[in-house]
């Protein structure tokens, strides 16, 4: 079969070029085009005299050749006064659930193997360009369904959906060996925000419920423009721990490059005179050197008392 054969239901019709159908008005201008779209394949209609198939059939399928796309949409400009969005490249509307089926999906991206290569993107989102460098589209926006769902959910190869996913009420859920990635450039990596909560909340059953390092910055800074920069509370055991510098000296030695209002604490064992093994701590606040200067190598020690059993 070639260029200018008919269209024949049923059956394969070849093409050395592409065809193209037109949706236009009728030269009556009194009239507009009819219906509010070009083309629709679809099954019929459960009740039509024509019955649909029982098994599952895909509406239309689209194979790129090569490295051609299997799918493009391509959005018009929006010239109508009464909107004010321009039209959208590719719309996905999942099914409706029968009672006791989950909701189908809008979009599914599936992406292809590699040999020797990552594998491919399933889904690829790039914001439009803005009028300014400060109003570009986003790249993705997920939004939940009615009923608190979440707004965006990744899951990572060899992990199931989590049960937040039916939970819902969260912008996004991410589940895997580490659930949420961020990497900022100059920026923050992560930053959460909220008016009458807490901008960042973590949890954990058994281990540490936050972990914040850093390689030559402070692993942890804590500001309150009117409040307390950090709050430590614990119902069975101390509230803070400094880990103390191990030091194999009996007198401790203190840091150069101290800042004032730096704490210090510093473990010494090593054996005396008489060869008595001595482990005792002490504790040292970093004091000014030059005034109105922060930089300082003077520590006072606090002065302790005898040490008590602890009971709780």
């Amino acid at each position: 079969m070639a260029s200018g054969d008919d269209i024949e239901a049923g059956r394969v019709t070849g093409a050395e070029s592409r065809t193209i159908l037109v949706g236009q008005k009728p030269s009556d201008l009194g009239n507009d085009f009819n219906g509010d779209f070009v083309f629709q394949a679809c099954p019929a209609k459960v009740g039509d005299d024509t019955p649909s198939p029982d098994k599952d059939v895909d509406g239309v399928r689209g194979l790129g050749n090569r490295g051609g796309t299997g799918v493009v949409g391509l959005g018009a400009m929006n010239d109508r006064f009464d909107s004010t969005i321009s039209g959208t490249g590719v719309l996905g509307q999942g099914g409706n659930g029968d009672t006791g089926r989950f909701g189908g999906t809008g979009v599914v991206g599936l992406a292809g193997r590699s040999n020797g290569q990552m594998g491919g993107t399933g889904v690829v989102g790039l914001g439009g360009k803005g009028d300014s460098p400060h109003n570009g589209g986003p790249g993705v926006v997920g939004r939940g369904g009615d009923d608190k769902g979440a707004g965006v959910v990744g899951v990572a190869a060899g992990h199931d959906l989590p049960d937040e996913v039916r939970l819902g009420d969260r912008g996004v859920v991410g589940k895997g060996f580490v659930g949420v990635v961020g990497y900022g450039d100059p920026g923050a990596g992560v930053r959460g925000e909220s008016n009458t909560s807490e901008g960042v909340f973590g949890h954990s059953d058994v281990s540490l419920g936050g972990n914040f390092r850093s390689d030559k910055g402070e692993g942890v800074s804590g500001y309150s423009a009117e409040s307390r920069g950090g709050i430590f509370e614990s119902s069975r055991v101390a509230q803070l721990r400094l880990v103390p510098q191990e030091q194999a000296t009996l007198s401790p030695s203190l840091p150069k490059r101290g800042k004032v209002g730096d704490l210090f604490l510093v473990r010494n064992t090593a054996k005396n005179q008489d060869g008595v093994l001595i482990d005792a701590c002490s504790l040292w606040l970093c004091v000014p050197k030059t005034p109105n200067k922060e930089d300082s190598d003077q520590w006072q020690p606090f002065v302790l008392g005898p040490a008590v059993t602890g009971t709780l």
